[in-house]
């Protein structure tokens, strides 16, 4: 029973981390985007590096629930 709540407790983290990852959005570049925005390129540069960044960190602990979750599967079935 504890490997079984376990296994759900990292299921549930990287639920929470999916829906974070849908949420955080890059800014548009359309063609209204950019005939409206053709000075003010930095200021959406950094929001683009930002964005990426908090991806790359969200996908990273996500991975770290996946490698729980399969060292707990594989407790579960004594696989060493």
């Amino acid at each position: 029973m504890v490997y079984e709540t376990e296994i759900a407790e990292q299921e549930g983290i990287i639920s929470q981390l999916q829906n974070q990852i849908r949420q955080t959005k890059l800014p548009a570049r359309t063609i209204n985007w950019q005939h409206n925005n053709i000075g003010s390129s930095q200021g959406i540069t950094q929001r683009i590096l930002v964005v990426r960044k908090q991806r790359k960190q969200i996908n990273a602990r996500a991975v770290v629930a996946r490698n729980k979750i399969v060292s707990l599967r594989e407790a579960i079935l004594g696989v060493e």
